[in-house]
C-alpha cells in the first residue's frame, strides 16, 4: 500500500487560515484549501505565517495532540476578487503539536502547532483518537521518568526557570515526570545510588536539568554500583556490540537497550548537549527526549589508584574547577588565564595502551580533534610538552579560532587510545572531569564503548 494513500479525510477549519481538506495517511497528516483560489501564504488580516505555509506534518514530527475547549476560531472569508477579511466563529477544536527546524540552524528545533476546528465535536474526537493511535506506535518514545533532577543554581541560576520552559512539552506528550530540585552538591548522586535496580528498571530513564558537571554527578550515581568494570588490560576495553541486557535482567544494568539519560541544558557551556544535539536550546533537548531519540555515548572509567577511589565520566571535560563555579561562565576565561600565567610544569610518565596513531598535525574546523566520535571506543589524549610561553599562547588562540589547527605544533602530541595510565613524578596532579576536580598522583583511564545511551539524535 502507498504510504500516502488516504486513510481518513474530513473537511476542517485551520485556525487563522481557511477551510481545508484534512487527510490522514499511514505516515502523517496533510491539508489543502477547499477553495482553490486561497493563496498558500494568505492568513487572517493579511499576515503571512511560515507555519501556515506548511501543508503536511509526519507523525514522527508530532509529539502530542490535544482537545481544547469550544471557543472562538479565526478563519478567512472566501470572496473572489476582493480582500479576504477574517471572521470569528465558535467551533470545537483540537491542536496538533509538532516542531520545525530553525531556518538559521537546523539543529535547533522550534515548536509548532496547528489548530483545527469543526462544528461537530464527534469529528474532533475521532481525529484525536486516530492521531493518538498513530503516535502510540512510536515504541521508542518514553512514558515515565521517575526522576527529573533540576539543579537550581546551574548556569546563572536558571535551572528551575529552564524546567518551567520545557515542562509543557512533557505534559502535552503525556510523559509522567517526578521532579526533584536538588538542595546540595551530591544530592542527585545520593538519591540515584539509593534507588533499587528493580525500581529504576520501571522507568525509561533519568533527566538532568543543568550543566555538564550535574550530568556527571547523576552518571556517577547510576554507574557507581551498577557497572562491573573489568580491570584495565592491554587488550582494550569492553564494547557494547551485540551485548545488552533485557529490562528484567538487573545483574548487569549497563549497557541496555531501553534506559536512556536526558539532558536539558542549563549550564555554562553545555558541551555534552552541543556534542549530541548540535544546539544548547532547552526546547530542542526536550523534543529529543519526548520523541525518544537515541545515541550511544562512550564513558571513560577513571581510577585513582593511589587513593583507591574511582569516578566515571565522559572523556571530554571543561577546564575550570568547582571553586570558581560562583563566577558563572566567566570562570572559564579566568581559569584559562590563570593557568597560562602560572605556566605550571609537570613531570610524569604515560603508559598508553593500544596507541592507534601519533599525530603532530591533525585538526579540523569542527573541534580540537576532527575525527573524535561519540561512540568509537577511543580516548583522544592531548599532551603539551614544555615550550616557551608565547608558543603556548599561540596554541591556545588556535583553539578558539574556527578552521585553525591547534595540534599543528611540535610540542603538541595527540594519541588515540582505548586506555592509559598516568603517574606523576612530583606533586599531586589535578584533573578536571566534566567540571569536577579529581586530584591524583597515579590514575588509569579506560573507555567503555557506548556504555550509556542519551535521548539525542546527534548533531545534523
Amino acid at each position: 500500500m502507498d504510504a500516502h494513500e488516504p486513510l481518513m479525510t474530513s473537511s476542517m477549519f485551520l485556525e487563522g487560515y481557511c477551510e481545508v481538506s484534512l487527510t490522514l495517511d499511514s505516515t502523517g497528516l496533510s491539508w489543502a484549501p477547499v477553495v482553490s483560489h486561497v493563496k498558500k501564504l494568505e492568513t487572517c488580516y493579511g499576515i503571512k505565517s511560515s507555519s501556515k505555509s506548511e501543508s503536511r506534518i509526519g507523525f514522527s514530527d508530532v509529539y502530542a495532540v490535544e482537545c481544547v475547549d469550544r471557543g472562538s476560531f479565526h478563519v478567512l472569508i472566501s470572496k473572489i476578487g476582493a480582500p479576504r477579511p477574517c471572521c470569528m466563529t465558535e467551533m470545537h477544536r483540537f491542536v496538533v503539536h509538532g516542531f520545525e527546524r530553525s531556518r538559521t540552524c537546523r539543529c535547533t528545533w522550534v515548536l509548532s502547532s496547528y489548530t483545527f476546528g469543526n462544528k461537530d465535536p464527534q469529528a474532533c474526537r475521532t481525529w484525536i483518537e486516530e492521531i493518538n493511535s498513530r503516535i502510540s506506535m512510536e515504541m521508542s518514545r518514553p512514558k515515565i521518568f521517575g526522576y527529573v533532577f533540576v539543579h537550581p543554581s546551574s548556569g546563572r541560576g536558571n535551572g528551575w526557570r529552564t524546567w518551567q520552559t520545557v515542562e509543557p512539552v512533557f505534559s502535552r506528550a503525556k510523559v509522567k515526570t517526578k521532579v526533584t530540585v536538588t538542595e546540595r552538591a551530591g544530592h542527585a548522586f545520593d538519591l540515584i545510588v539509593s534507588v533499587a535496580d528493580k525500581e529504576l528498571s520501571a522507568f525509561d530513564g533519568v533527566v538532568a536539568v543543568g550543566g555538564d558537571g550535574f550530568f556527571n554527578e547523576i552518571l556517577n550515581g547510576l554507574l557507581f554500583s551498577r557497572h562491573k568494570a573489568p580491570p584495565l588490560s592491554p587488550y582494550g576495553c569492553s564494547t557494547y556490540g551485540r551485548l545488552s541486557v533485557k529490562r528484567q535482567d538487573l545483574s548487569s544494568f549497563f549497557p541496555n537497550d531501553w534506559f536512556r539519560l536526558g539532558i536539558i541544558p542549563s549550564g555554562s557551556t553545555d558541551a555534552i548537549v552541543v556534542s549530541t544535539t548540535g544546539s544548547r536550546d532547552p526546547i530542542t533537548s526536550a523534543l529529543h527526549i519526548v520523541f525518544g531519540k537515541r545515541v550511544r555515548l562512550d564513558i571513560a572509567q577513571v581510577v585513582r589508584q593511589d587513593a583507591g577511589s574511582s569516578s566515571f565520566t565522559r572523556y571530554a571535560a571543561s577546564f575550570a574547577g568547582e571553586k570558581y563555579r560562583w563566577m558563572g561562565p566567566k570562570r572559564y576565561d579566568y581559569a584559562g588565564a590563570r593557568v597560562f600565567l602560572k605556566h605550571s610544569k609537570w613531570r610524569f610518565s604515560f603508559e598508553v595502551v593500544q596507541i592507534r596513531g601519533r599525530y603532530l598535525s591533525v585538526g579540523g574546523p569542527d573541534g580540537l580533534v576532527a575525527d573524535a566520535h561519540l561512540a568509537d571506543g577511543f580516548l583522544h589524549l592531548i599532551l603539551i610538552k614544555d615550550c616557551p610561553r608565547p608558543r603556548y599562547l599561540w596554541h591556545l588562540t588556535r583553539l578558539a579560532r574556527k578552521g585553525a589547527d591547534p595540534l599543528g605544533f611540535e610540542f603538541v602530541e595527540h594519541h588515540k587510545t582505548r586506555a592509559f595510565t598516568f603517574t606523576s613524578s612530583g606533586e599531586e596532579s589535578v584533573w578536571n572531569l566534566d567540571g569536577e576536580l579529581f586530584p591524583a598522583r597515579r590514575l588509569s583511564a579506560q573507555v567503555f564503548r557506548g556504555l550509556v545511551s542519551l535521548f539525542a539524535a546527534g548533531p545534523e
